[in-house]
């Protein structure tokens, strides 16, 4: 049985699974299927709302966002994947493309995620400023292969918005958005 905790993450309700979705993993994607659905539960009678789940390239999270695609086109805001499993001898096809008219798209950095997301008009410029702040002062700790990955994506962002700046998407009031993980 799924289990929320009230620890203040800024993202809302932390829902997790079992040992048994560790064990049998194919049941990942039904449970955080299921916890999506006990998170729009718990919000029903609340302002009306969009999701935008953020997952990974492994363990079944395509899987499981495109079933909330599914079940709820007009709620799922975007699918965000983290490319985590792709390799240069072995790259994972990471094209983004709309399920149901909704956004499916993939990023290497929480930058290139930022710009994604400011793209489809989720996140404000400022928001992707800190980003991409945050994402530079944590890059110390990476490995090279990881730190050209979040410079081209700094520049990557850097010209789209740039580009953008005249034609700024509107940004959605992110207070009627709902941005959720789940924790393994």
């Amino acid at each position: 049985e799924s289990v929320t905790e009230n620890i203040n993450w800024g993202v809302g309700p932390v829902l997790y699974g079992s040992v048994r979705e560790w064990v049998i993993q194919p049941l990942m994607a039904e449970r955080k299927f299921e916890n999506f659905l006990q998170l729009r539960e718990s919000l029903r009678g609340q302002e009306k709302r969009g999701f935008v789940f953020i997952g990974d390239t492994g363990l079944y999270d395509r899987q499981a966002g495109l079933r909330m695609i599914d079940a709820h086109p007009d709620e799922v805001l975007a699918i965000f994947l983290h490319d985590v499993t792709s390799t240069e001898d072995s790259p994972l096809d990471t094209q983004d493309y709309l399920h149901n008219g909704v956004p499916v798209v993939h990023f290497k950095t929480y930058i290139g995620a930022a710009l994604k997301a400011f793209q489809l008009g989720l996140l404000s410029r400022d928001a992707v400023d800190r980003i991409i702040q945050a994402a530079k002062l944590a890059s110390t700790k990476l490995p090279d292969r990881r730190i050209a990955e979040l410079m081209y994506d700094e520049m990557l962002a850097e010209k789209t918005i740039a580009k953008m700046s005249l034609e700024t998407p509107q940004s959605r009031d992110l207070k009627q958005v709902t941005v959720f993980d789940f924790i393994r």
